[in-house]
Protein backbone atom coordinates (compact mmCIF):
# COMPACT_ATOMS: atom_id res chain seq x y z
CA UNK A 1 0.00 0.00 0.00
CA UNK A 2 1.14 3.54 -1.24
CA UNK A 3 2.47 5.90 1.59
CA UNK A 4 -0.32 9.30 2.44
CA UNK A 5 2.40 11.83 3.04
CA UNK A 6 0.08 14.51 3.40
CA UNK A 7 -1.48 12.34 6.41
CA UNK A 8 0.15 14.79 8.79
CA UNK A 9 -1.53 17.91 7.72
CA UNK A 10 -4.92 16.63 7.97
CA UNK A 11 -6.47 18.28 11.03
CA UNK A 12 -6.65 16.28 14.42
CA UNK A 13 -9.89 15.34 14.60
CA UNK A 14 -9.70 13.64 10.82
CA UNK A 15 -6.57 11.88 12.47
CA UNK A 16 -7.74 10.84 15.93
CA UNK A 17 -11.00 9.50 13.54
CA UNK A 18 -8.55 7.66 11.33
CA UNK A 19 -6.48 5.95 14.53
CA UNK A 20 -9.75 4.50 16.05
CA UNK A 21 -11.00 2.66 12.62
CA UNK A 22 -7.70 1.42 12.15
CA UNK A 23 -8.82 -1.58 14.96
CA UNK A 24 -10.00 -4.57 13.96
CA UNK A 25 -11.76 -7.57 15.55
CA UNK A 26 -9.21 -9.77 17.03
CA UNK A 27 -9.16 -13.17 19.05
CA UNK A 28 -6.97 -12.73 21.80
CA UNK A 29 -6.08 -15.95 23.95
CA UNK A 30 -4.63 -14.68 27.27
CA UNK A 31 -3.47 -16.73 30.38
CA UNK A 32 -1.72 -15.85 33.41
CA UNK A 33 1.33 -16.83 34.72
CA UNK A 34 3.45 -16.84 38.09
CA UNK A 35 5.65 -13.69 38.73
CA UNK A 36 7.11 -14.57 41.59
CA UNK A 37 9.36 -12.38 44.04
CA UNK A 38 6.74 -12.46 46.55
CA UNK A 39 7.34 -9.53 49.75
CA UNK A 40 7.23 -11.76 52.28
CA UNK A 41 5.12 -8.88 54.27
CA UNK A 42 2.42 -8.87 51.45
CA UNK A 43 -0.73 -9.23 52.92
CA UNK A 44 -2.54 -12.04 52.49
CA UNK A 45 -5.48 -10.83 50.44
CA UNK A 46 -3.26 -9.37 48.21
CA UNK A 47 -1.22 -12.83 48.05
CA UNK A 48 -2.48 -13.48 44.50
CA UNK A 49 -2.03 -10.41 42.94
CA UNK A 50 1.58 -10.19 44.01
CA UNK A 51 1.78 -13.89 42.15
CA UNK A 52 0.26 -13.93 38.81
CA UNK A 53 0.42 -11.41 35.79
CA UNK A 54 -0.99 -11.97 32.29
CA UNK A 55 0.54 -13.16 29.15
CA UNK A 56 -0.83 -13.38 25.41
CA UNK A 57 0.61 -14.92 22.23
CA UNK A 58 -1.33 -12.48 20.02
CA UNK A 59 0.58 -9.83 18.81
CA UNK A 60 0.00 -6.63 19.80
CA UNK A 61 -2.21 -4.24 17.50
CA UNK A 62 -0.12 -2.62 14.40
CA UNK A 63 -1.85 0.59 14.88
CA UNK A 64 0.30 0.61 18.30
CA UNK A 65 3.71 0.44 16.70
CA UNK A 66 2.93 3.04 14.09
CA UNK A 67 4.12 6.51 16.24
CA UNK A 68 3.07 8.16 19.43
CA UNK A 69 -0.19 9.64 18.27
CA UNK A 70 -1.46 6.29 17.05
CA UNK A 71 -0.93 4.52 20.33
CA UNK A 72 -2.85 7.36 22.17
CA UNK A 73 -6.07 7.64 20.23
CA UNK A 74 -6.29 4.02 19.19
CA UNK A 75 -8.77 2.45 21.10
CA UNK A 76 -6.71 -0.13 22.45
CA UNK A 77 -5.88 -0.43 26.47
CA UNK A 78 -3.98 -2.25 28.60
CA UNK A 79 -5.07 -5.06 30.41
CA UNK A 80 -3.76 -6.24 33.87
CA UNK A 81 -4.27 -9.28 35.82
CA UNK A 82 -5.76 -7.30 39.01
CA UNK A 83 -3.63 -3.94 39.17
CA UNK A 84 -2.00 -1.52 37.07
CA UNK A 85 1.45 -1.66 38.94
CA UNK A 86 1.72 -5.02 37.65
CA UNK A 87 4.90 -5.46 35.41
CA UNK A 88 3.21 -7.19 32.17
CA UNK A 89 0.05 -6.54 30.71
CA UNK A 90 -2.05 -7.17 27.48
CA UNK A 91 -3.36 -4.28 25.15
CA UNK A 92 -7.44 -5.44 24.36
CA UNK A 93 -10.66 -3.19 22.90
CA UNK A 94 -13.23 -4.71 24.90
CA UNK A 95 -15.69 -3.53 22.53
CA UNK A 96 -14.32 -5.83 19.17
CA UNK A 97 -11.65 -8.36 20.50
CA UNK A 98 -12.76 -11.76 21.39
CA UNK A 99 -11.06 -13.29 24.38
CA UNK A 100 -10.11 -16.99 24.69
CA UNK A 101 -9.52 -18.64 28.26
CA UNK A 102 -8.36 -22.38 28.03
CA UNK A 103 -10.45 -24.02 30.61
CA UNK A 104 -10.25 -20.73 32.62
CA UNK A 105 -10.86 -16.98 32.93
CA UNK A 106 -10.36 -16.12 36.09
CA UNK A 107 -7.84 -13.20 34.77
CA UNK A 108 -10.99 -11.49 33.25
CA UNK A 109 -13.04 -11.73 36.63
CA UNK A 110 -11.98 -7.95 37.49
CA UNK A 111 -13.22 -6.66 33.89
CA UNK A 112 -16.27 -8.70 33.55
CA UNK A 113 -18.78 -6.42 33.16
CA UNK A 114 -16.91 -5.03 30.08
CA UNK A 115 -16.19 -8.25 28.34
CA UNK A 116 -18.58 -8.38 25.28
CA UNK A 117 -17.09 -11.61 23.50
CA UNK A 118 -15.56 -14.50 24.86
CA UNK A 119 -13.99 -17.78 24.00
CA UNK A 120 -13.78 -21.01 26.10
CA UNK A 121 -11.65 -23.76 25.46
CA UNK A 122 -13.03 -26.81 27.61
CA UNK A 123 -11.78 -29.90 25.80
CA UNK A 124 -9.59 -31.20 28.34
CA UNK A 125 -10.75 -28.91 31.76
CA UNK A 126 -13.64 -30.08 33.66
CA UNK A 127 -15.52 -27.02 34.05
CA UNK A 128 -18.75 -26.35 35.73
CA UNK A 129 -21.12 -23.83 33.98
CA UNK A 130 -22.49 -22.66 37.01
CA UNK A 131 -19.52 -21.31 38.12
CA UNK A 132 -19.57 -19.33 35.15
CA UNK A 133 -23.05 -18.27 35.70
CA UNK A 134 -21.86 -17.11 39.33
CA UNK A 135 -18.95 -14.39 37.56
CA UNK A 136 -21.73 -12.34 35.89
CA UNK A 137 -20.45 -11.55 32.45
CA UNK A 138 -23.72 -9.75 32.11
CA UNK A 139 -22.90 -7.44 29.19
CA UNK A 140 -21.94 -10.78 26.93
CA UNK A 141 -23.10 -10.27 22.63
CA UNK A 142 -21.18 -13.31 22.38
CA UNK A 143 -20.11 -16.59 23.59
CA UNK A 144 -18.08 -19.51 22.07
CA UNK A 145 -17.57 -22.71 23.97
CA UNK A 146 -15.24 -24.90 22.36
CA UNK A 147 -15.63 -28.98 23.61
CA UNK A 148 -14.04 -32.30 22.47
CA UNK A 149 -17.51 -33.77 21.80
CA UNK A 150 -20.68 -31.62 21.07
CA UNK A 151 -22.51 -34.37 22.89
CA UNK A 152 -20.92 -32.77 26.13
CA UNK A 153 -23.13 -29.49 25.39
CA UNK A 154 -26.19 -30.89 27.35
CA UNK A 155 -24.17 -29.59 30.45
CA UNK A 156 -25.60 -26.15 28.99
CA UNK A 157 -28.96 -26.71 28.89
CA UNK A 158 -30.74 -26.20 31.94
CA UNK A 159 -27.42 -22.79 33.22
CA UNK A 160 -30.18 -19.49 33.24
CA UNK A 161 -27.99 -17.65 31.67
CA UNK A 162 -28.30 -19.19 27.96
CA UNK A 163 -32.03 -18.52 26.83
CA UNK A 164 -31.83 -14.54 26.92
CA UNK A 165 -29.33 -14.73 23.91
CA UNK A 166 -29.95 -17.51 22.05
CA UNK A 167 -28.00 -16.65 18.96
CA UNK A 168 -25.00 -15.69 20.60
CA UNK A 169 -24.36 -18.66 22.43
CA UNK A 170 -22.24 -20.64 19.71
CA UNK A 171 -20.72 -24.17 20.60
CA UNK A 172 -17.66 -25.27 18.50
CA UNK A 173 -16.69 -29.17 18.37
CA UNK A 174 -13.01 -29.27 19.09
CA UNK A 175 -12.21 -32.63 16.61
CA UNK A 176 -14.62 -31.49 13.74
CA UNK A 177 -14.82 -27.82 14.32
CA UNK A 178 -18.90 -28.43 13.61
CA UNK A 179 -20.62 -25.38 15.25
CA UNK A 180 -24.03 -25.74 17.27
CA UNK A 181 -26.10 -23.05 18.57
CA UNK A 182 -28.12 -22.88 21.25
CA UNK A 183 -31.45 -23.25 19.64
CA UNK A 184 -29.75 -26.38 18.09
CA UNK A 185 -28.65 -27.61 21.60
CA UNK A 186 -32.18 -27.59 22.86
CA UNK A 187 -33.55 -29.65 20.38
CA UNK A 188 -30.67 -32.35 20.51
CA UNK A 189 -31.32 -32.44 24.25
CA UNK A 190 -35.09 -32.49 23.54
CA UNK A 191 -34.26 -34.97 21.33
CA UNK A 192 -32.32 -37.13 23.53
CA UNK A 193 -34.84 -36.83 26.10
CA UNK A 194 -37.89 -38.40 23.61
CA UNK A 195 -35.37 -41.26 23.30
CA UNK A 196 -34.75 -41.98 26.82
CA UNK A 197 -38.77 -42.22 27.80
CA UNK A 198 -38.94 -44.50 24.50
CA UNK A 199 -36.38 -46.20 25.53
CA UNK A 200 -37.47 -46.86 29.50
CA UNK A 201 -41.24 -47.00 28.66
CA UNK A 202 -40.40 -49.90 26.53
CA UNK A 203 -37.75 -51.41 29.25
CA UNK A 204 -40.45 -50.96 31.58
CA UNK A 205 -43.22 -53.05 29.20
CA UNK A 206 -40.62 -55.84 28.53
CA UNK A 207 -40.42 -56.56 32.37
CA UNK A 208 -44.23 -56.68 32.72
CA UNK A 209 -44.46 -58.90 30.40
CA UNK A 210 -42.10 -61.33 32.27
CA UNK A 211 -39.45 -63.91 31.15
CA UNK A 212 -40.05 -65.17 27.40
CA UNK A 213 -41.46 -68.92 27.62
CA UNK A 214 -38.74 -71.40 26.91
CA UNK A 215 -39.59 -73.06 23.79
CA UNK A 216 -40.70 -76.64 23.86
Amino acid sequence: MATFHPFPRLPFELRAMVWALAAEPRTVEISFDYGGGINPQVLQSDFTKAMYYLVSSTPVPAVLHTCRESRKQSPYEKLFYCQETEPCYVWVNFDLDMFIGIGDVYFLFHNRSRVRRLKLDIQYKCWDPEDFEDWQFENLVEFHVVVHDLRECATFWDVDFLPSKQGNFVFIDGKTGKMMNSCDLDDMVRRLLIMTRSYLSYDHETDDEGPSPLPV
